[in-house]
């Protein structure tokens, strides 16, 4: 799993860019075959997506493990999918920018895109982009976004 992370620039602040980093998670699910190739599939997971990014400036961006539940809704042929992905992902982070502080956890929507591929019966591999995020007021800016954009590359097995 690739993940980062980004807080847009504002009137009296600044944009803050968090290092790409590579980290591990797990996952558990269902998949309901609907009409033909049509899928559903509900998942839980938690990624460890926690990461501390500390800048010159005396800035500070932490970002804890994010857990949550998503669904997939795609289509399915001998070789795997191709879905679309919501749900709702916990987002907590501290920041600590112009010498102010605010911290905040809360679940968020979850949105993204993915796709499979099937070794054979048991195993397959996920290729999945998803993206959550927050509104931040902080230093007066009530009009800033923190975005999670994680790249997730899963093998499955297949009961």
């Amino acid at each position: 799993m690739v993940f980062g992370q980004a807080l847009d620039s504002g009137n009296t602040t600044d944009e803050l860019d968090g290092d790409s980093a590579v980290s591990g998670g797990v996952f558990a699910g269902y998949k309901h075959k609907i009409y033909h190739g049509i899928f559903a599939s509900g998942e839980v997971f938690y990624h460890h997506t926690a990461q501390d990014e500390r800048y010159d400036n005396g800035d500070i961006l932490e970002v804890d493990a994010q857990y949550g539940a998503k669904i997939h809704l795609g289509y399915e042929w001998d070789w795997g999918s191709i879905y679309a992905i919501a749900g709702a992902a916990h987002l907590g982070y501290d920041l600590t920018q112009n010498n102010v502080y605010v911290e905040d956890s809360s679940f968020q929507p979850l949105f993204g895109l993915g796709t499979s591929y099937q070794f054979n019966e048991k195993f397959s591999a996920q290729l999945e982009f998803i993206n959550t995020g927050d509104d931040v007021n902080i230093a007066g800016d009530q009009e800033k976004s923190l975005s999670m954009m994680t790249l997730l590359l899963g093998v499955s097995y297949h009961f």
